[in-house]
């Protein structure tokens, strides 16, 4: 089950060490910063965060595009600075800290770093670049626009698009492979996973976005359920009546369900792609018979309550 990262550990041990190098090249004053950053999302490290398709896409298409290890290898060590990039600018834009200036400044030399590693790859013609542009707007339009539009309303794939960046990967990988016809399939396909990955961290993170007033899919599919504007308030106290009185999760769990039933005939092609959203399944489930066992929990509690009351 967990073949789709365990078996990558060594790859990604040479990932990291040239990203550490890399960042061994920046001026002083930002090496430490960018390495203690990195380091907090580098699947070597202990407990680091870790964001797996960020730098094993490049390993989980590479059968499908014809790559080398080499190839792949490049592409990851690229991702992984991609990723530091839109990381930071994520961090700025939901709770800038007191050091923005320095973390905005970090987050150029890292776009730099992207910059110059894709540009070893792909000319200034290639059709790359032209990915690059939609990818960033993807984001951009997500970013802006998530907390005026519910998702689950107007456009249920639009959840993908603040880690549109992330396909920068697979389409590197599909252009490199000479398998530009695929690049929309696949990336339809990576669409899917990006929007379960969003709303797996948004139902581990709703409380803490719930408070700093950013945006979050669950949140989102209450409002709906609730016939709730973006403008009404959503309380703790209501978002938490929702998930232990109604069925909210449930339509969560199985709208994910639902996208894993489309990917599943890609199996063969995309194994640990596939196996990875299975992974996110999984989560999802155990969250749902999780608070399935809480509901029932409460029920006896107020049962066993009641009984007490008759029996003065």
């Amino acid at each position: 089950m967990t073949e789709w990262h365990v078996s990558y550990k060594t790859e990604m041990e040479h990932v990291f060490r040239i990203a550490n190098e890399r960042i061994e090249q920046y001026p002083s004053p930002f090496r430490e910063q960018a390495l203690d950053y990195m380091n907090r999302f580098n699947p070597i490290a202990k407990e680091s965060t870790k964001n797996y398709i960020c730098y094993l896409l490049p390993y989980w298409v590479r059968e499908a595009a014809g790559n080398d290890q080499q190839s792949s290898r490049r592409l990851s060590v690229a991702n992984v600075f991609v990723m530091l990039y839109f990381f930071i600018q994520d961090d700025l834009m939901d709770n800038p800290p007191a050091g923005w200036k320095h973390q905005l400044a970090l987050g150029n030399l890292f776009q730099t770093t992207y910059s110059d590693l894709y540009r070893e790859l792909f000319p200034s013609d290639s059709p790359f670049w032209r990915y690059h542009r939609q990818y960033v707007e993807e984001w951009s339009l997500r970013v802006t626009s998530a907390q005026e539009r519910n998702c689950f309303e107007y456009a249920p794939e639009s959840l993908a698009g603040k880690a549109s960046p992330v396909k920068l990967a697979s389409t590197g990988a599909m252009l490199l492979g000479g398998q530009d016809s695929r690049i929309e399939e696949v990336s339809g396909l990576i669409d899917r996973v990006l929007a379960t990955l969003q709303m797996v961290d948004d139902w581990m993170d709703w409380e803490e976005d719930l408070h700093e007033e950013s945006d979050n899919s669950l949140i989102d599919m209450i409002r709906q359920q609730q016939q709730l504007s973006m403008k009404d308030t959503v309380t703790p106290e209501l978002a938490n009546r929702c998930l232990f009185t109604t069925d909210v999760m449930s339509q969560f769990y199985f709208y994910v369900s639902a996208q894993h039933e489309t990917l599943l005939p890609h199996r063969s092609s995309f194994p640990h792609l596939i196996a990875f959203h299975q992974s996110l399944l999984v989560h999802l489930q155990e969250a749902c018979s999780s608070i399935a066992a809480r509901k029932q929990s409460l029920l006896r509690g107020g049962f066993i309550h009641y009984l007490s009351g008759l029996a003065k």
